[in-house]
């Protein structure tokens, strides 16, 4: 191979400055094979869950009511750690876009309306910083969920998932007869759109879910009026320009957006292929 004619940054690098500390100039001067990227998704526990048992209808509608109807649909999918790990390396965070063979492609705001079903338009979703003591995470988890968890599973701006799925998950404590029941309804509602939001927003710890998503579910009825989409969209942006670092190990950002968006667009080029080949063809003869 001609180090001349093949290398794995631009020609011009007047654009593209971050090559030198770009994962695909580690990959390229390295001796040894690099580990693909390690994909956190954080609830896979949760997908489990609902999978063998499902929620109540009311829990189910709540979500569709909200916007999360193809998140919830989609559940986990199986990520293929290969192929995400070799377009983050065409992922370039100076133009956000991948850098292919035959140009330029992204994701934008239309596939993640296309994909995922979430709404593009509306009020702008902020993640502000929960700043307080840990006896007011205490009292606003108890007064959003019903139920007040050990400190232990409250870190400074964040809740322990498998508290979350054990308490919530299977609904198991939900009771038609128990005179309770519908706050109990709204607590549930609650605990599992935190689950299905929380899954777009990976953390890096694996096991946290960010208490600024379970501020913002206190008015159930203000929850669709976000524009999620943009908000998922900008979170992507940032984990796939954090994973092109060389010295990066995890992929933090919503994996399935990302693969299932490379398959479309795939499957897009082949068609492209076939169709003007065959054309090809017919006027050859």
């Amino acid at each position: 191979m001609d180090p001349a004619a093949y290398h794995p940054g631009p020609v011009n690098g007047t654009l593209l400055t971050l090559q030198d500390t770009h994962r695909s100039t580690f990959v390229w001067n390295s001796s040894t094979d690099i580990p693909d990227l390690r994909v956190r998704t954080n609830f896979g526990e949760y997908w489990n869950v609902v999978d063998q048992t499902r929620p109540p209808q009311a829990i189910i509608d709540a979500i569709n009511d909200a916007g999360f109807e193809w998140v919830f649909k989609l559940g986990q999918v199986k990520h293929d750690r290969g192929l995400i790990t070799a377009f983050i390396e065409r992922w370039r965070p100076e133009t956000h876009t991948f850098h292919l063979p035959f140009g330029e492609a992204t994701i934008t705001l239309e596939d993640v309306h296309h994909i995922l079903g979430l709404r593009t338009t509306g009020r702008p979703f902020i993640l502000h910083g929960f700043t307080t003591t840990a006896r007011e995470r205490l009292d606003m988890i108890r007064d959003v969920l019903g139920l007040t968890p050990k400190p232990a599973d409250v870190g400074k701006n964040c809740l322990r998932i498998g508290w979350l799925i054990d308490n919530f998950g299977d609904c198991a404590r939900l009771d038609e007869a128990a005179e309770d029941f519908d706050a109990q309804t709204i607590f549930h509602i609650r605990a599992h759109l935190l689950c299905v939001i929380g899954s777009l927003f990976p953390d890096s710890s694996g096991n946290y879910v960010n208490l600024n998503l379970l501020w913002m579910l206190r008015d159930l009825q203000s929850v669709d009026g976000y524009s999620w989409g943009s908000a998922v969209l900008a979170y992507l942006y940032r984990k796939m320009c954090d994973s092109t670092h060389k010295v990066t190990t995890n992929f933090v950002g919503y994996a399935t957006l990302v693969q299932v968006r490379i398959y479309y667009h795939f499957i897009f080029q082949v068609f492209l292929h076939i169709y003007f080949d065959g054309e090809k063809s017919q006027i050859g003869h």
